[in-house]
């Protein structure tokens, strides 16, 4: 049975925008993703629309929904592997949600054997949202930005390595006796600290729940205590 008002081209449209905008949270948006993944939250899930756009947010209510729900629950875990990984997780969970989600339009309508066929061949010639993602990250190290361009987290290796450089017997550097803003404790050895843009006050990164490569990507970083008192004005 034809179709009734969508064409293959039409919904290959859909399925570009809806992979264009998850594309884009795990890539240029991965700061913003990263930061809005709370996992003190309720289970999230990941959703790309069909102008480009993306949004992180609770799945639809209405059983059944009128699409397959993404996958749930991607702001856990981000603590328990490196940013690559779950990055990557992440993509490969909406490579399959974008499938779904493309066959069950095409479903809905009443798609025949040779237009499934059609729309399956345009959809497999485009590179998967984890190609993209992968390629993304081996092409653009957040190391490449200009010393002008520093993040707070390149900062921080700055201070991190001049804390490493120093003897036991040279002078004691004011800086290096600041305190960590959540533990009270003085920065030891080769431990990551990051500095909060908006408080000034450093941080055991352990103590924050952030990581090198994750600081790498962020332009300014933001502690909890102060994400929270954002959110709440």
């Amino acid at each position: 049975m034809a179709n009734r008002g969508l064409s293959v081209q039409e919904l290959l449209g859909h399925f570009k925008g809806r992979r264009a905008g998850i594309i884009r949270a795990l890539t240029t948006d991965a700061e913003l993703f990263y930061q809005q993944c709370n996992p003190e939250e309720e289970p999230m899930s990941l959703y790309g629309l069909p102008n480009g756009t993306w949004e992180l947010r609770l799945p639809e209510e209405m059983v059944p929904p009128d699409l397959p729900e993404p996958t749930l629950g991607v702001n856990f875990g981000k603590a328990e592997t490196s940013l690559d990984q779950w990055l990557q997780t992440v993509a490969a969970h909406s490579d399959s949600w974008l499938i779904a989600a493309a066959f069950s339009i095409a479903s809905n309508f009443r798609f025949g054997k040779k237009q499934r066929e059609t729309l399956f061949k345009k959809i497999n010639d485009l590179p998967t949202v984890l190609e993209v993602v992968k390629q993304f990250y081996q092409e653009s190290p957040a190391t490449s930005r200009s010393n002008s361009q520093a993040t707070s987290g390149e900062r921080m290796h700055a201070r991190q390595s001049q804390v490493i450089a120093q003897p036991q017997e040279a002078q004691e550097d004011e800086e290096d006796d600041i305190p960590c803003g959540s533990c009270g404790l003085i920065c030891e050895g080769d431990e990551f600290w990051i500095f909060c843009d908006v408080c000034k006050i450093w941080y055991h990164g352990a103590c924050v729940d952030m990581t090198p490569e994750i600081a790498g990507l962020m332009k300014k970083y933001k502690c909890p205590n102060c994400s929270r008192k954002r959110a709440r004005v």
